[in-house]
This record gives C-alpha cells, structure tokens and sequence, in this order.
C-alpha cells in the first residue's frame, strides 16, 4: 500500500519542471507516512495505550467529526480514524516568499491540487535552506510553522500529534476547518477556501459548544473587528503596492 501512494503522489508531478520535482520527491516519503501510518484511535481509547488526556483529546475529536457529519448529514468517510504521534512539535513548516517591488505572495503551482501562495515543508532544515535560497535571489520571505493541513479528500488524513496541544474549542474549531476543506475545495482559490473554511468552523463551534446570545453577540463584534482591520490592511498593501509601481516605471524612464 506504501508503494501505492508513493507511485501515485510522484507520478503526479512527473510533468513539471526539474526544480519541483526535486521538491516533491524530497516530500513524498514523509507524506506517504502521515496518510499511510498511524494506530487506530479506537484501539487506543480501548486499550489505553496512551496517557488519559491524549485518549480524552482522540476521543473529542471523534466526537468533533461526529458532530460535523451530523450537521451536514455527510459521511466523509475514514479520516481522522487512526493517529500519529510525531517526532517533532509542529507537522510542517510553510515559507512565504514576495519580491520587494510588490506585496503579494509567489504562487507555488502543482498538478491536480492547484497553486498556494506559499510550499511547505516536512523538515524545519529543509525549510530554513529554501528560505535562504529565496533570501540570496533577492525575495522577502516569511517562515511559519503548521500543526495541521488537509490532503483534500485525496487521501484519509490522520489526527497528528500537533492537533493536541489546542485547547477544546480550538481544536474543535480546527477539525471543522480541515474537514471543510475536505468536503469542498476549489483550485487556485486559496484565499476563498480558508475563509470558507473559518465560517463553517466557526458557526459549528459555536453550536456544538451551545454559545448563549450573549456569547455570540461578542463573537459577532470581535468577528466585525477583525474584518475592519482586514479590510485596513488590504487598502494599506494596495497603496503601497501603487507606490511601489510607480516607483518602477520611474525606474525605466531613466
């Protein structure tokens, strides 16, 4: 079964350039593990394997899944079944790279799943050197860590050992985004699917965690807050980007 998912993620990119394919074959070992590996999580709240707050944390987020299923009267089928414990804090790592001439990320594309405003990596290492591939050829980059991602249905993805560090409402909140994702995805709409993803997420949280009104009205403010400083900082990267594009064509009228 290994070498299954291994023939079909490598025989995807076999089309692109030299450069990414370099990139994904570096990645493919590792994301076969976390779609192929793991313990069922019902064998482990069974048999306690692990310790009481990680059996309480898979166990919550059976019910998470549940929950969401119910709601959308969608099977969705065996993801989050099994668990991985990994060997490190964080499942990935993303690097995010701009030119200076204009605020607005590089777009990394790939064949079926689209393009990301962002590549991602396994190894921290891994990252750091791409970073400062991108920093020698003149590109402002940023790194971030990521306890979880989606495999977008394309695979069953497994509970990380990432996910459980979130306290009960965010990983609540977590689950519903990432099974969005899984249920409807459109390519090369990034920004579209994760603020899709953060609605759903955030009107499930708020029922399963049966908010009051009064609760809901501040969820409902604070969320009106955000969107105006959303809406500030876009009008602000959009004048920079004005004067930064000015400042180009005075370049090559000289």
């Amino acid at each position: 079964m290994t070498r299954i998912y291994f023939l079909f993620i490598t025989s995807i990119f076999i089309n692109t350039g030299c450069a990414k394919l370099t990139y994904v074959t570096s990645q493919t070992v590792e994301q076969v593990r976390l779609v192929s590996a793991g313990e069922s999580i019902d064998e482990i709240i069974e048999k306690k394997q692990y310790d009481a707050e990680t059996r309480l944390k898979l166990s919550k987020i059976k019910d998470y899944k549940d929950f969401y299923q119910r709601f959308f009267n969608e099977q969705i089928g065996s993801i989050y079944e099994s668990y991985i414990q990994l060997n490190r804090e964080y499942v990935s790592y993303l690097v995010i790279s701009s030119s200076w001439e204009k605020i607005e990320p590089i777009k990394e594309c790939f064949p079926i799943f689209g393009c990301f405003p962002y590549l991602g990596f396994f190894n921290y290492r891994d990252a750091l050197v791409y970073q400062n591939k991108m920093k020698s050829n003149g590109y402002s980059t940023f790194l971030r860590p990521v306890s979880a991602y989606s495999t977008l249905g394309k695979f069953n993805d497994r509970v990380l050992s990432s996910f459980l560090k979130y306290s009960d409402r965010e990983l609540a909140r977590l689950i519903f985004h990432e099974l969005t994702h899984t249920v409807l995805f459109f390519r090369n709409e990034v920004e579209f699917n994760e603020n899709f993803a953060n609605f759903i997420a955030d009107e499930l949280v708020k029922r399963y965690f049966k908010d009051s009104e009064s609760k809901r009205l501040n969820n409902s403010i604070m969320r009106e807050k955000n969107k105006l400083i959303s809406e500030l900082i876009q009008s602000r990267v959009h004048e920079i980007n004005r004067k930064l594009a000015s400042v180009k064509i005075g370049k090559k009228k000289k």
